[in-house]
């Protein structure tokens, strides 16, 4: 039997899915035994900038650095160096507390001084059993060692993003320009081919909210190192009212603008390629573009428009809030870096199953908004193009209804949910 070719993409999405979880768990790190055993923790390579302040030169993100190699847990086994794949940065270049070099030939040296002196007597008594479980248990305690501190590191460059740099507004900005406008480009894209491309068969809702979340993916995947993958008025709200350590307030309003001139760039590219298309449909389906009705010319493929045999524009707007306060509550769970969800790699796969998810449910009804520039910036080229005044029914729905669902929604994670510090 042979598949449509939308259920081939979507099978193929969720093949690539189940192939990315596993892989990402290996990369996520957690805080598994106890404190303690973390003030022997050394870690290299984080720079000048990522020291807490008033702390010794010597000491690294809040952790006494130590003479030579790191041992094993206790003073009865050999000592053992950091392999250098845990070691992103070259380590840094200071002294031991004591005030002398230490260079790596030492450390070598040191190394092995301190495994010749170890003798028979200091290993556990009982038998090759029990050196055997000791051996394990230090093997064990050395991979958790190990665990912390590729957890203080990406910590490290989420805080001081010291692999690229902390990089400047204008900068962002630029990310969030290209990040929204591919974006709004696929996923109001395979709405134009849908509905107008006289695709046989017809794309469905299924294969659109599944491109949906490819889209969303990509972008994200594209531009979270940067500018933080907003790529929504919402999501910059909720971000500056409930994590305003993270992100500042005096950044919404550039991060607004950025955001929906790459949407409303890509609502004309898309009317640019479709333009002619859109006008064989008004033609075939008798529609005047002007008239109130022509607001089903462009409904879901730029602007949106509420479907009132099945809800009512209040019905529609606290819809809006809900979706739109789902998808900010589960974007927050996806990406806190205190929770067991391997971000690093999956959040943006698992972020655009989240949308393709909530777009399934919510399309039918308003068309799944959740974002007021996918909405705004396409109304602005409908509005030039013809549409004139009708271009903008309904548009406060799809604008204030998100912002007030993602703050609601942000805040909500953030006061009963995450874990306080």
């Amino acid at each position: 039997m042979r598949f449509p070719l939308g259920h081939r993409i979507v099978h193929a999405y969720y093949i690539v899915l189940l192939f990315l979880l596993p892989c990402a768990s290996a990369s996520r790190v957690s805080l598994a035994g106890d404190k303690d055993s973390d003030e022997n923790l050394l870690i290299p390579g984080v720079p000048e900038s990522a020291r807490r302040p008033g702390h010794h030169p010597a000491h690294v993100g809040g952790y006494p650095a130590q003479e030579g190699p790191v041992p094993y847990p206790g003073d009865q086994t050999p000592a053992v160096k950091i392999p250098q794949a845990m070691v992103p940065l070259e380590p840094l270049d200071v002294a031991p507390q004591g005030g002398e070099e230490h260079s790596e030939e030492d450390s070598e040296e040191d190394n092995d001084s301190f495994s010749e002196s170890q003798d028979a007597d200091s290993l556990p008594q009982g038998g090759e059993k029990d050196s055997k479980a000791y051996f394990e248990e230090a093997d064990r305690e050395m991979f958790r060692s190990l665990l912390r501190n590729s957890k203080k590191l990406a910590s490290a460059k989420k805080d001081n993003r010291w692999v690229r740099g902390e990089a400047s507004l204008g900068k962002k900005c630029l990310s969030e320009f290209v990040g929204t406008g591919i974006l709004i480009h696929l996923g109001c894209g395979v709405v134009c081919s849908s509905r107008f491309g006289c695709l046989k068969p017809k794309f469905g809702l299924p294969h659109n909210a599944m491109i949906w979340g490819i889209a969303v993916a990509i972008s994200v995947y594209l531009t979270r190192d940067i500018s933080g993958a907003h790529l929504n008025p919402a999501i910059t709200a909720s971000m500056a009212v409930n994590k305003p350590e993270e992100f500042p307030k005096e950044h919404v309003l550039p991060y607004w603008a950025a955001q929906m001139l790459g949407a409303t760039a890509a609502g004309a590219i898309n009317y640019l390629l479709f333009g002619g298309a859109i006008a064989a449909y008004e033609l075939k389906h008798g529609i005047v573009r002007g008239t109130a009705a022509s607001t089903a010319s462009f409904n879901g493929a730029f602007g949106l428009v509420p479907n009132l045999k099945l809800i009512s524009t209040m019905g529609a707007f606290c819809a809006e809030i809900w979706m739109t306060g789902v998808l900010v509550f589960l974007a927050f769970a996806i990406t806190d870096p205190d929770n067991t969800i391997p971000s690093d790699l999956a959040a943006p796969v698992l972020l655009g199953a989240l949308v393709a998810t909530l777009g399934s449910v919510f399309a039918p009804l308003t068309g799944c908004g959740m974002n007021p520039v996918r909405d705004l910036g396409p109304r602005i080229v409908t509005f030039f193009a013809g549409w004139g005044t009708v271009a903008f029914s309904y548009w406060w729905l799809y604008s204030l209804g998100p912002m007030l669902g993602a703050v609601a929604g942000g805040a909500l994670y953030q006061r009963i949910f995450a874990q306080k510090a």
